[in-house]
């Protein structure tokens, strides 16, 4: 018969049947779909199992029956003795009950230390009813509640990372994939490092996790206590390995595939073999407060996430000292050069350099005297805020190809200046940050697009929010237009390295 017949004749659930198949109480075959096919004797001994369970006895005393190490008489004579023995410890209670209120005292005058003395001779006892449709099948797998847990538990840790990522530290990956995918990988790792050092804590001192709590799972040793602080984290470490294979894509979804299979058939998991994962019944309120706790986290990672794409000084205008920690800000989030990041000074020096651009790859310069970039001059109004702001810009020249990419030399930092000191108020939305970062770069690349005149060469173009920026060629020797561009994006060197080429570059911003 299938497990459905099974629960049907049996009147216990499919957990609690299968809870008794991996005791080895039951032991169905295979059929040639590999489903299982419980037999008439499995269906009798499941209903003898049920009776001795509802007469208190444990487990091990039903298996030495079955295996006949033990015989009925002697186990039920037992038993008989060990229920007469709680039958007369609860019938002394109840005579201490009746015989407090015969006294007449009320809860002010009552004097309790006699009565604690008299409780003393006798322990009460634990109720001794057992009912295994309830008691064993919450022993049974549950494994859609335990993933759903621990995904709640992982979206805290996620959170709280990100948080201390983004608004406490101020630190962001590199954008070097489609839609920040760098970003979710480190968010990723770092939560579950977070879960590996706080989970064990949470059990050995709760024995609970959050997700556990509120999906009504816990996590105990055979013997009903919290696991110790060695088995909580070999635990920990077992999940993240043998269970989500340390979160690798496809291999993840390979191992929560096994272990799902396992489960259902009754298999022990590697991570429970010194504590188990109990689970009991909850109210569908505790699912609606699930429901509710995950949107809760997914909206609150949504706006820390978004929050990380809003510079600090989003509204002009701006002091000097605010660009700054714009253009600082927009390097660390927007910057595909992660280490080589430029960084300016309050006072528009810099303190970190722009790299070059030599051989294909960004190089970080330690001697200053060697830059592209002039520090940044700024002029202001009365009132202290930025009204302009001036910079030369030197490319040195690759020493190894004859083609100098001035473009994208000039792109990977006036970009940001550009952005920094954007008056438009659009760096308020977070949403537009693609399309503000390219709006820039396009603007960069337009301001290059004007026929190779030497020294004296003028472009002027409307940059974001309304700012003028323009670029004069003030030295010029040792290049010539590539035919294939005919403007600045692409020089070519007389001689590899040894050409000087200089721009004066001007953002002006519109008045207010």
């Amino acid at each position: 018969m299938t497990i459905k017949e099974l629960e049907k004749r049996s009147g216990l659930p499919r957990t609690a049947i299968r809870f008794y198949e991996q005791q080895g109480l039951i032991t169905p075959e295979r059929r040639e779909n590999n489903y299982r096919d419980y037999s008439e004797e499995d269906a009798r001994t499941l209903e003898k199992v049920k009776l001795l369970r509802q007469l208190s006895l444990d487990l091990e005393a039903i298996r030495d029956l079955k295996e006949g190490n033990l015989s009925l008489a002697q186990v039920m004579e037992r038993q008989a003795e060990v229920l007469e023995g709680d039958r007369a410890d609860l019938g002394r209670y109840a005579q201490v009950c009746r015989e407090l209120s015969q006294a007449q005292a009320d809860y002010d005058s009552l004097e309790p230390g006699p009565w604690l003395e008299e409780l003393s001779q006798t322990q009460l006892p634990p109720t001794r009813r057992v009912d295994p449709a309830q008691e064993d099948g919450l022993r049974g797998p549950h494994p859609w509640r335990r993933y759903l847990a621990r995904f709640l538990d992982q979206s805290l840790m996620i959170l709280v990372c990100q948080v201390i990522q983004f608004q406490v530290l101020h630190w962001y990956a590199p954008p070097i994939l489609p839609k920040d995918g760098l970003q979710s990988v480190v968010s990723v790792v770092l939560g579950s490092l977070l879960l590996a050092l706080v989970e064990p804590i949470l059990l050995c001192t709760w024995g609970y996790t959050p997700g556990k709590w509120l999906l009504g799972l816990q996590v105990r040793q055979p013997d009903g206590r919290k696991p110790t602080w060695d088995q909580a984290t070999q635990r920990t470490l077992l999940v993240l390995w043998r269970g989500q294979g340390l979160h690798i894509p496809l291999y993840e979804a390979w191992r929560t595939w096994l272990c799902y299979v396992d489960y259902t058939d009754g298999k022990p998991l590697p991570w429970e073999k010194e504590a188990q994962c109990t689970a009991r019944s909850i109210h569908w309120g505790r699912w609606a407060a699930f429901v509710g706790c995950w949107l809760a986290l997914a909206t609150l990672s949504e706006c820390s996430t978004r929050d990380s794409y809003v510079p600090p000084y989003p509204d002009a205008p701006l002091t000097p000292a605010q660009v700054v920690e714009n253009f600082n800000f927009y390097e660390r989030r927007y910057s595909c050069l992660d280490d080589h990041s430029s960084v300016l000074a309050p006072d528009g020096s810099w303190e970190v350099i722009p790299a070059v651009y030599q051989n294909k790859e960004w190089k970080q310069l330690s001697d200053e005297s060697f830059g592209e970039w002039s520090a940044v001059a700024f002029e202001t109004d009365p009132d202290g805020t930025v009204a302009a702001m001036q910079v030369d810009f030197s490319p040195k020249g690759d020493p190894y190809r004859d083609v100098l990419d001035v473009e994208t030399v000039l792109n990977e930092t006036l970009s940001q200046l550009m952005l920094a000191v954007d008056p438009s108020g659009e760096a308020r939305n977070p949403y537009q940050f693609l399309e503000r970062q390219f709006d820039a770069h396009l603007d960069c690349g337009r301001l290059v697009e004007m026929p190779f005149q030497g020294a004296g060469a003028v472009n002027q173009i409307e940059g974001p929010g309304g700012m003028t920026v323009t670029l004069e060629v003030t030295q010029c020797e040792g290049y010539q237009a590539d035919p294939g561009f005919k403007n600045y994006s692409w020089l070519l060197q007389e001689e590899p390295g040894a050409g000087t080429l200089s721009f004066h570059i001007t953002l002006t911003l519109p008045e207010t």
